[in-house]
């Protein structure tokens, strides 16, 4: 036996249905906003008004994916962060928002709001700065002092 429903029925269904699309929609809009500005070229991040059409780039996610670094040796933090800033960068030393002592060096990169040439720039910096280190510790420890 079928059910009858009354049009008033109906049109509440419907609009019960138009209801819950709508709030779905406004609940998803700023994960879809959030999730479209990490795509956007650093230019249009921030226009006023929003740019909601765009060609996505990849290019941030290709370099943090993909470039990886490992000591071989540990370093000491101190005096790579001291000589760091002595060639215009900084970082945060691993050991410093850990809890136990790390038995490797680690270090925290913030690169969020820097431009790519700016980016390059600063590994490079950070680069002199960990030979310079690795340079004095080699010729630190050559000869003791009697």
């Amino acid at each position: 036996m079928a059910i009858v429903r009354t049009p008033a029925e109906r049109m509440r269904d419907r609009l019960a249905i138009t209801a819950v699309i709508a709030i779905t929609i406004i609940m998803l809009a700023p994960i879809y906003w959030i999730a479209s500005t990490a795509f956007k070229p650093r230019s249009l991040a921030t226009t006023v008004p929003p740019t909601v059409f765009f060609k996505p780039e990849i290019t941030p996610f290709i370099k943090l994916f993909t470039k990886r670094v490992q000591l071989l040796r540990p370093v000491d933090e101190r005096a790579l962060y001291r000589e760091a800033v002595r060639q215009g960068v900084t970082f945060t030393p691993g050991g410093t928002v850990t809890v136990e002592r790390p038995q490797l060096t680690s270090l925290r990169l913030s690169f969020s709001l820097v431009d790519p040439e700016d980016l390059d720039e600063g590994v490079r910096r950070l680069a002199r700065a960990l030979r310079e280190v690795r340079r004095r510790e080699r010729y630190s420890a050559t000869v003791p002092v009697s």
